[in-house]
């Protein structure tokens, strides 16, 4: 009898812990409410500004998620883990010029692609190296923002690879002569070393010839009505002239997709 009644009572304790990870994993965003927006400090799309969160990403979605009947909140976020960050409850999106990857097809849901995006390089204006290709990055020490497409792009180059925690403190490596080159994307480089910014005459920004890639925002798989809601809504943004106004106004409307 008492190994009966232990077994039933590791059968139900199996029971319970398995209920208890589907409620987990099955976790949704209520139809209104608060919603918790995962961003790093990433020039145009989220930055700070007068402790506000601002950008084309940071707009849109406070203006996707005001419509639809939330409050919005932006949490800066490891991207790193991101991914870990969003299926575990402690976010309820990302949005944040995230480029769409095997792993994020494969971990969480992903919106309709709603930017273009290409990885370039940034060096010191007076960089004494030729630097036109991919190739060229070779034997250098290359800056990249840990778990970020940049990092993925440097597969295969025989170079030191330093990890850094956001693409501004992979530039500021750059700028402080701790790498020789950071590899970030195409919207970062424009914004960090066009006329009047930080490190315009200090910094340029260089086409290695990297691959296109996609912007998307991501869901947990369980949040398909929303994901459904925020790629309507977006449609009907775009529509408006919205979309192509707010990337107007932060320079990347040469990025905009149909």
């Amino acid at each position: 009898m008492k190994k009966l009644l232990t077994l039933l009572l590791t059968v139900v304790l199996a029971v319970a812990a398995c209920i208890g990870l589907t409620a987990c994993g099955s976790k949704k965003v209520p139809d209104s409410g608060k919603i918790v927006v995962g961003v790093t400090d990433y020039a145009p799309m989220d930055y700070l500004e007068n402790g506000k969160w601002v950008g084309f990403d940071a707009d849109l979605a406070n203006k996707v998620f005001t419509d639809l009947g939330y409050t919005v909140e932006f949490k800066e976020i490891d991207w790193d883990t991101k991914i870990v960050s969003l299926n575990a409850g402690n976010i309820d999106v990302i949005w944040n010029g995230m480029t769409v990857t095997d792993e994020l097809l494969n971990n969480v849901l992903l919106s309709d692609v709603y930017l273009q995006n290409q990885q370039y390089a940034v060096v010191k204006e007076n960089a004494t190296f030729n630097l036109e290709t991919k190739a060229d990055l070779a034997g250098k020490k290359v800056a990249v923002e840990s778990g970020s497409a940049a990092e993925d792009a440097m597969e295969g180059i025989n170079c030191t690879l330093r990890k850094l925690t956001n693409q501004n403190s992979a530039i500021m490596e750059v700028a402080a002569g701790t790498s020789d080159v950071a590899i970030v994307d195409y919207t970062m480089a424009k914004t960090l070393t066009s006329v009047g910014s930080d490190y315009y005459g200090t910094l340029k920004m260089v086409d290695l010839g990297f691959e296109v890639e996609e912007f998307a925002i991501a869901f947990r798989q369980s949040d398909s009505k929303l994901c459904f809601n925020v790629n309507k809504k977006i449609k009907e943004l775009k529509a408006t002239g919205y979309v192509e106004t707010l990337a107007v106004l932060y320079e990347i409307e040469n990025l905009l997709v149909d």
